[in-house]
């Protein structure tokens, strides 16, 4: 019969109480790593024309970054990038978000209570807390830190943070409690019906000079798997002649 000390006992038991604390972490880290991340943005400032697009990307960065429970948060710029890219930027990306950060501050939506170093800072970012209720007339726009990554890492030439932009005032536009179905048996929910004409305002910019660039977004977005474009045929009545013409989306 196989007998084991108390020693021997002991020291079996710290071992697999070892082992199944280490599952456990393991799983707590791949859950944190996995989970999807939301970040809750103010309408009120996304739809500010004010805030260029650099602004609104670092502005973005910030609210991901920001932890409501804390007066005051650490934050640099290399933080600010690669919460926008996951990962380095360009020189040239990074020059933007310094300038679009001391902007901000200027502005008043950040406040510096203590410079560490030439690129690393103390910050109040109280004022990007917003509350939203039934009451109120703040609403918000959320959007995912996978698919802020997802845009700002394209592998094409395109201003992604034009783009950023786009896609936010696209997210700002959808109707969530309307849906169409893709095929016969599966309905997408939350689906903009706004044009592309009112987009281009959204963004600062003219749709009758830039339609071929709204296009390209758009199917970029689609490519990404960002956007879902639903192409239908309607009836538009031409304004000058009064005739009837058929037309996609």
């Amino acid at each position: 019969m196989l007998t084991l000390s108390a020693k021997s006992v002991f020291l079996l038991l710290l071992f697999i109480g070892s082992f199944y604390i280490v599952i456990f972490y393991f799983n707590i880290f791949m859950y944190r790593r996995f989970l999807i991340m939301n970040i809750y943005l103010s309408n009120t400032v996304i739809s500010d024309l004010q805030f260029n697009d650099y602004e609104i990307a670092t502005y973005v960065a910030l609210k991901s970054i920001y932890t409501s429970n804390r007066d005051t948060q650490f934050v640099s710029y290399n933080m600010i990038t690669y919460e926008l890219f996951n990962g380095k930027c360009t020189n040239t990306a990074s020059t933007y978000i310094k300038d679009a950060f001391n902007s901000l501050v200027d502005k008043g939506l950040v406040t510096i209570v203590e410079k560490l170093s030439t690129t690393e800072f103390v910050l109040d970012l109280s004022k990007l807390y917003f509350e939203y209720s039934n009451g109120s007339n703040e609403y918000y726009t959320v959007i995912r830190l996978d698919e802020v990554h997802s845009i700002m890492n394209i592998a094409n030439k395109m201003d992604k943070f034009k783009l950023l932009r786009y896609f936010i005032t696209c997210l700002r536009t959808i109707c969530r409690t309307q849906g169409i179905y893709v095929d016969q048996s599966t309905k997408q929910n939350f689906v903009g019906f706004m044009t592309q004409e009112y987009l281009c305002e959204q963004i600062g910019i003219c749709y009758k000079s830039n339609f071929k660039l709204i296009q390209q977004y758009n199917d970029v977005l689609e490519e990404y798997q960002l956007l879902y474009i639903y192409r239908h045929t309607e009836m538009k009545r031409n304004k000058k002649t009064g005739q009837i013409k058929s037309f996609a989306n």
